[in-house]
């Protein structure tokens, strides 16, 4: 684990897990180690609890020196994803492998969270998605500009009741 931050040990039924927490620029780190499971695990929800109070809503989950997971940790991983998304927030996995990569990939929930070998890719992620969203936005408000706003089509095709 990373030298820095603040760092705490957490026991679960399987064993203990180390937890670093520090934040590069706007975004929340937490470094993790060892087991996670249902005794454990909510506490990366505290931990992202308090980065949301902060306004930090892009977090990194380190989880390169975890040897374990369980279904119970991806249910805490998932909720905290969703949180975050409707908060304009989002969450990144690194060093992700070995038995935890397997039970995600087994749950086909891979996919969900981006997944990085490195801090530093994960970070400029971040920038890159904040890049494409002010693009996006810009592109829409110009077609309102020039043609008004865009409304879906009301028909009784489109499912919405209308016709």
């Amino acid at each position: 684990m990373s030298d820095g931050g603040t760092k705490r040990k957490i026991l679960g039924m399987m064993g203990k897990m180390e937890v670093l927490v520090r934040e590069e620029g706007a975004v929340g780190i937490i470094e993790l180690s060892g087991e996670i499971d249902i005794y454990n695990c909510g506490e990366i929800r505290k931990l992202i609890d308090a980065y949301i109070a902060r306004s930090i809503t892009r977090i990194i989950v380190d989880m390169g020196n975890v040897t374990y997971i369980d279904s119970s940790t991806i249910g805490v991983l998932l909720a905290e994803l969703k949180r975050l998304r409707a908060k304009g927030g989002n969450l990144r996995l690194i060093k992700l492998s070995g038995a935890p990569r397997n039970v995600l990939e087994m749950a086909r929930l891979d996919g969900l969270f981006p997944q990085f070998d490195d801090e530093k890719k994960a970070i400029a992620s971040f920038e890159e998605g904040q890049k494409l969203v002010k693009f996006c936005s810009a592109k829409l408000a110009e077609i309102e500009r020039k043609y008004g706003a865009v409304r879906a089509p009301r028909n009784r095709h489109c499912g919405n009741g209308a016709g």
